[in-house]
């Protein structure tokens, strides 16, 4: 585990780059955004210290599906490899269910959307 700090506008990720860390926010926010061909950028959420993202390319190691911006200069990130995950899990065992609560978010957003798109064909 690696703590790093971060100044307002620094990039930690891009969508569809390829790596096998996670993070928690110790200090600082960031936000969570994606790239439209015809909307541009569109920030889905902002997320603030104790909060954990990237958690899904540390468990599957498959692209990244969003990108993260630093929103305030200072901001410290723990980035957490993927064979660091026991480690971390055993010191703050909390976390697990942080990240489940995350990842069952994503799975409810994608299902609505599922079901928006059976409801309109």
């Amino acid at each position: 585990m690696l703590l790093k700090e971060y100044n307002k506008g620094d990039i930690v990720f891009r969508e569809g780059d390829r790596d096998s860390c996670m993070y928690r926010i110790i200090e600082g926010a960031v936000d969570v955004f994606i790239t439209s061909k015809t909307e541009g950028e569109i920030v889905l959420t902002t997320l603030g210290q104790d909060r954990i993202f990237g958690e899904m390319a540390a468990i599957d190691a498959w692209p990244r599906s969003a990108s993260i911006r630093v929103r305030e200069d200072g901001t410290k990130l723990l980035e957490i490899e993927r064979d660091e995950l026991i480690e971390f899990f055993r010191e703050d065992p909390y976390q697990v269910r942080s990240i489940m609560e995350n990842l069952s978010h994503h799975l409810r957003g994608l299902t609505d959307d599922y079901l928006e798109v059976c409801a309109t064909v």
